[in-house]
C-alpha cells in the first residue's frame, strides 16, 4: 500500500501486520456471510499518520450477523486494538443491499470506535442490542470508498458500492461541521467546501491545502492553526 512519506517504515510495517491480522480474523468469524472489507478514511486517502489517524474500514455482509458473531467481532477488535494506533480502530458492519442501493442515513448492523470502548466493556449485551440503526456519516464513507477505497478482502468496489448522490455526501459533511470550532471541525469545513465547489473528496490535510488556495486570505491563519494543532 502507498502511504505518505511522513509515515515511517516501521509504522508502515506495524500497520500492514495489523491489517493482515484484522482481515484474517474477520474472514474466519464471518465466513460465507462476508462480502468484503474496505478501507476508507486517511489510509485510503494516503494521509495516514500513526499518531493522529485511526484505522477506518467497512465490513460488508450478505445479511445481519447474529449477536454471537457480533460479540466475536467486538472481542477481536479489542484484542487487536493493542496493536493499533492511539486513535484505534473504527468500523461499521453494513449489508450488501444497503451498499448497492444507498439511502440516507445508511442503515448499519453494528458499529465500533474507541470512543465506545467503555460502553461496550460495561455491558456487552446491551451494546450489541443498541448499536445498530442508521448513520449519517456512512454516505460520505461510501463515497470515499468509491473514489479511492482499498479492498482489504473481497469483491471489487464497483460490485459492492452503488452511486452515492451528492446531496447525501453534503449532508454527511454538514453533520460533522455544525458548531464545531475544533481543529477537526475547521478541517472538515475545508473538506466540505472542496466537495461542494469541485466534487472532490479530500483528507483533512489535503482539504486544508485546497482551502489555502481557494478560500479568502482572511481565513488562512485559522486554517493553518488548525493544521498545526491537528498534527
Amino acid at each position: 500500500m502507498d502511504y505518505r512519506q511522513s509515515t515511517s517504515h516501521d509504522e508502515q510495517q506495524k500497520l500492514s501486520i495489523l491489517l493482515d491480522k484484522l482481515s484474517c480474523a474477520i474472514q474466519e468469524i464471518l465466513s460465507d456471510n462476508l462480502v468484503g472489507i474496505y478501507l476508507h478514511g486517511s489510509i485510503a486517502q494516503k494521509a495516514f499518520r500513526w499518531n493522529v489517524s485511526d484505522v477506518d474500514f467497512l465490513i460488508v455482509v450478505q445479511s445481519e450477523p447474529s449477536d454471537d458473531i457480533k460479540r466475536q467481532l467486538l472481542d477481536t477488535t479489542l484484542h487487536l486494538s493493542e496493536m493499533a494506533p492511539p486513535k484505534g480502530l473504527e468500523w461499521s458492519v453494513v449489508t450488501l443491499a444497503d451498499c448497492l442501493h444507498v439511502s440516507h442515513p445508511v442503515p448499519f448492523c453494528l458499529h465500533y470506535s474507541i470512543a465506545h470502548k467503555q460502553r461496550f466493556l460495561m455491558s456487552p449485551e446491551e451494546y450489541i442490542q443498541n448499536m445498530k440503526g442508521r448513520d449519517g456519516d456512512l454516505a460520505a464513507y461510501f463515497a470515499v470508498v468509491r473514489q479511492c477505497g482499498i479492498v482489504l478482502y473481497g469483491k471489487p468496489i464497483e460490485d459492492v458500492f452503488g452511486p452515492v448522490p451528492k446531496a447525501f455526501v453534503m449532508d454527511s459533511f454538514r453533520e460533522n461541521i455544525i458548531d464545531d470550532d475544533t481543529p477537526n471541525g475547521i478541517l472538515n469545513r475545508c473538506r466540505y467546501e472542496a466537495y461542494r465547489q469541485e466534487g472532490v473528496l479530500l483528507s483533512k490535510i489535503d482539504g486544508a491545502q485546497w482551502a489555502l488556495k481557494h478560500l479568502p486570505a482572511a481565513l488562512h491563519a485559522r486554517i493553518l492553526s488548525a493544521v498545526k494543532n491537528y498534527e
